[in-house]
């Protein structure tokens, strides 16, 4: 995560090159890492996705 509340993309100037990102942005979200491991990144340990049973109606 970030250290000391640093974001290091916010030191890039207007005119960086970009490509030593795409191995990163090559990816869309959930492809790297499971919904409950995200959770874990951002609410902390423990926390998981809310999973809710959703019948289908049959008419």
């Amino acid at each position: 995560m970030f250290s000391n509340n640093n974001n290091c993309l916010s030191t890039r100037t207007a005119n960086y090159n970009t490509s030593d990102l795409d191995p990163y942005l090559s990816h869309l979200a959930g492809q790297v890492y499971p919904p409950d491991t995200q959770c874990q990144y951002i609410q902390g340990a423990g926390s998981a996705l809310y999973r809710v049973n959703i019948h289908a109606c049959r008419l």
